[in-house]
């Protein structure tokens, strides 16, 4: 008769399992053990964490606010178009019965210019130095102005644009003013919302601020 088989302790065969050791970096990129990082350390970094989680979720909602209310507004300002037969182009105030609250759709488009516009100067150059001679300095010191750059190193558009109206026989001043309009290319378009409310004591229109920074 067969003996029966001693059922095998699990606890002497198991090797025991090591203790996960937890790591944070620090700012040099290195793991440290943080059993050798100070109580006062990691309380202000699980604040700083959490609360830069809930900073961060608040953003998304302000992104999806955002492009929401972007859809609705042209969603209705292209069925008000609509009805006239056209496509909506511009800016737009849309106000409610009482006309105590108003949403404002602005839309800035920026040009800017391609390369062809340094050589557009490089022509435009050449005919300063014949107007220079001519006594013609005070329109001379005006198109060289136009090609001044501010101290973050751009160009000025509106005094770009305002040398179309110098008018001048000079095949090189006309050759040079093409190269500029064509060089013109919408390079940005930006769109601002405003949302506003009358206010009751003083008859101003307050902004509903969603600058975290200004509230």
């Amino acid at each position: 008769m067969s003996k029966e088989k001693k059922p095998i302790n699990d606890s002497a065969t198991k090797q025991p399992k090591e203790k996960k050791v937890e790591y944070w970096v620090d700012p040099q990129g290195n793991k440290v053990n943080v059993k050798y990082i100070s109580k006062h350390v990691k309380e202000r970094t699980v604040l700083v964490q959490n609360i830069m989680a809930d900073a961060q979720k608040i953003r998304q909602i302000m992104s999806n606010f955002k492009e929401a209310v972007k859809m609705r507004v042209e969603s209705f300002l292209e069925d008000t178009a609509g009805e006239y037969g056209e496509n909506w182009k511009g800016n737009a105030i849309l106000m409610n019965f009482s006309e105590n609250q108003r949403i404002s759709i602005k839309i800035n488009r920026v040009m800017n210019f391609d390369e062809r516009l340094m050589i557009a100067k490089q022509k435009l150059d050449r005919c300063l130095v014949n107007w220079t001679k001519e006594g013609r300095k005070e329109i001379a010191q005006l198109v060289g102005q136009a090609f001044d750059v501010d101290k973050k190193g751009n160009i000025n558009r509106s005094k770009i644009i305002s040398l179309f109206k110098i008018e001048s026989n000079d095949s090189e001043w006309k050759e040079g003013i093409q190269l500029i309009k064509d060089s013109m290319v919408e390079e940005t378009m930006k769109e601002y919302i405003m949302f506003q409310y009358r206010n009751e004591e003083n008859g101003n229109w307050d902004n509903v601020i969603l600058d975290f920074a200004r509230l």
